[in-house]
């Protein structure tokens, strides 16, 4: 039985650190080059396995250059990817450049002639192997055939809200757990840039049915709805030496999925995903800092908190 299966993004991102942003038109070399895998729900998945998880990849990689990266990445993780098909077509791929200065970083990415993981891909006979669905916009029309799949098993959908897509609204709709960027949730609200957290909140919960819907907003935590009870509530984010916030988010997602695949409370599972979420920060790159359970356990007691298991 997997605890979470996995359908969304991967990538191979390309990483380095800068004291400051480059200026145009110069040529600037830097102490090192970084190569990981990234990608939201691919990183997601690392998160799952490195706390002890069962994880399973459901997609579609590019038989490129960089295929057998992708699958050697994810296998070395423990990364169930048996369930993956190759087509024609290209990885994604990022280029980071990390200030750290003020541990900003930009992004620049490609997705041309990247392959699509549709509907008719999805191996249907997976969802009865698993505890819990997590997966994002990046393939939409399968993001939603297996959302509707899952929600129809009674599996709880946990759903990475990052960017708008034409099919958002209809994902989110059979998602139980929807997971919301600042920007994602100011754009489908169409609450101001001054709108207060937790009124775009509320405001999102009035146009979704979800039951738990959550914004992360970095350095300031996550604002949480939990419709049963008609709350709102703030998990607040741990304080640590920042070097890196790439794959942030998606360590929270994955987090967060494994905790409810073993059956803790929510406010539980934001505040691991929380702890997580900023113990990655002290790496370069999405997954380098990604904690197994013994150092979770040492970050939360270090700050007079109870480990999960204990």
């Amino acid at each position: 039985m997997y605890d979470v299966l996995g359908i969304g993004c991967h990538a191979i991102d390309f990483l380095c650190k800068l004291d400051s942003y480059p200026e145009e038109d110069t040529k600037l070399e830097v102490s090192d080059i970084e190569v990981q895998g990234g990608g939201n729900v691919a990183t997601a998945l690392v998160a799952v396995s490195r706390l002890g998880g069962s994880a399973v990849y459901h997609g579609v990689v590019a038989n490129d250059a960089y295929r057998e990266n992708v699958l050697s990445g994810l296998d070395r993780e423990g990364i169930d990817t048996g369930f993956i098909t190759t087509k024609e077509g290209k990885t994604p791929v990022a280029f980071i450049m990390i200030n750290s200065m003020n541990s900003s970083r930009t992004i620049v990415y490609s997705i041309k002639g990247v392959p699509q993981f549709l509907p008719g891909d999805i191996n249907r006979e997976l969802f009865g192997k698993t505890r819990v669905l997590l997966t994002d916009f990046y393939y939409p029309a399968a993001a939603l055939e297996a959302a509707r799949i899952a929600s129809g098993m009674g599996i709880p959908v946990v759903l990475d809200a990052e960017k708008p897509c034409a099919l958002a609204g209809e994902i989110m709709a059979h998602a139980d757990h929807i997971i919301s960027s600042a920007g994602f949730a100011r754009w489908y609200t169409g609450s101001t840039p001054d709108a207060p957290f937790e009124e775009m909140l509320r405001s999102f919960a009035g146009l979704q049915p979800a039951p738990c819907i959550s914004i992360t907003l970095g350095e300031a935590g996550v604002f949480h709805f939990e419709r049963s009870a008609g709350t709102v509530y703030h998990q607040g984010s741990y304080r640590v030496d920042t070097t890196d916030t790439t794959g942030a988010g998606d360590v929270f997602h994955g987090v967060y999925a494994l905790f409810l695949a073993r059956g803790l409370p929510v406010k539980e599972c934001l505040r691991l995903s929380a702890a997580c979420s900023a113990m990655k920060c002290r790496s370069i790159g999405g997954r380098a800092g990604i904690p197994r359970m013994d150092a979770l356990r040492d970050f939360l007691r270090s700050r007079g908190e109870e480990p999960p298991g204990e």
